[in-house]
């Protein structure tokens, strides 16, 4: 796996022309910590928004808290376009300005778990349920409720919108062999189905995966395999299951032996960011170290290293890229080593 493809077609080590960095030379900044759960995360050019199940804040990149909006109920999902910022808490989908102004509130029909905005722009709120789920569509910023989908089923829970695109992934979490799927929606405010991926276990797919190109093309998944989403066929027709979509492209090949992503993210439209576990940790990742790497899809090459520790590493929440600050925002749920959740921590590490 460390062999990687050049830019004339031969094939080098993955990491030859890699630029390792001191690490001390600039260390992580840690932005948010406690014993509550971590939602989401974004950045803005004022400073980081953090969203955590009972107050959003946004603090600034040396984790200072320069504003917080408390929520009533518990937050459950979050999502933002660069203008809205939109909370679904238990009961309400609030829809906040960049500086946590409230815009407006409107009801929920079902608690959101997830959800993203596409153009409109609509937030569309995804339920907990696998099982005949139903996404409900609120324009913003008013929240009113414009659509709610037909029922779909074993379509997974987690969302994230296809850059550049008004579709959205789906990923199954709880069952074995695990699937990504691709979602639309329309202009007319309908969410269609197309199909997932065929291979069905022949390889892992879980939520940690990157998005390629924007309007993106691929995916890169948790193994760093490369999957082209649109090949022919895969979203024609107006409805119901169509075509194949996310079929095998390619290889990353930056992974060595007994290494894993902990964490992907898109940087640009052919650079991604991933943290890597070396595998020298026995059971928790990153507890001796993990590289952060920055790397070039199109020549398949790291060119940036650089080493953090992230102390109690139990599941990475979220992993996003702060283009003002040129970092990598990593939020996770810390645990003990049985195990046990104890919280969570969101740091910006240095590339």
């Amino acid at each position: 796996a460390g062999d990687a493809l050049a830019g004339d077609g031969s094939f080098r080590d993955a990491t030859t022309d890699a630029v390792r960095v001191d690490a001390g030379s600039a260390p992580s900044v840690q932005l948010s910590a406690g014993t509550d759960s971590l939602v989401n995360v974004f950045a803005t050019p004022g400073g980081i928004l953090v969203v955590r199940s009972g107050f959003v804040a946004l603090v600034d990149r040396s984790g200072a808290e320069l504003r917080r909006w408390t929520a009533p109920r518990e937050i459950t999902a979050a999502a933002f376009d660069g203008t809205h910022l939109a909370v679904a808490d238990r009961a309400m989908l609030n829809v906040l300005s960049p500086s946590l102004d409230v815009r407006a509130s409107a009801p929920l029909t079902d608690t959101c778990v997830t959800g993203v905005i596409v153009s409109g722009p609509r937030f569309i709120c995804g339920p907990a349920a696998d099982w005949d789920r139903i996404f409900y569509i609120h324009e913003l910023p008013s929240g009113r409720l414009l659509a709610r989908s037909t029922p779909y089923t074993y379509q997974g829970t987690p969302m994230r919108r296809v850059p550049g695109r008004d579709d959205f992934t789906t990923v199954t979490t709880n069952s074995s062999p695990s699937d990504i799927y691709l979602q639309r929606v329309t202009g007319d405010n309908r969410v269609i189905s197309f199909r997932d991926s065929p291979y069905h276990g022949d390889f892992s797919i879980t939520d940690t995966y990157a998005f390629i190109g924007d309007p993106a093309t691929h995916v890169v998944t948790v193994g760093g395999i490369l999957l082209q989403i649109y090949v022919p066929g895969c979203d024609s027709g107006d409805a119901g299951f169509r075509g194949t979509c996310f079929t095998r492209d390619g290889t990353l090949g930056t992974l060595r032996t007994g290494e894993r992503f902990v964490a992907l993210t898109e940087v640009t439209a052919t650079t991604i960011a991933a943290l890597v576990d070396r595998g020298d940790s026995f059971g928790t990742a990153c507890q001796v170290g993990c590289d952060l790497q920055r790397i070039d899809v199109t020549g398949r090459t790291v060119s940036s290293t650089r080493t953090h520790t992230l102390a109690s590493l139990q599941r990475v929440v979220v992993a996003r890229y702060d283009e003002y600050g040129d970092r990598l925002l990593v939020g996770y749920s810390t645990g003990d080593r049985f195990g046990s959740a104890t919280g969570h921590r969101l740091l910006m590490l240095a590339f």
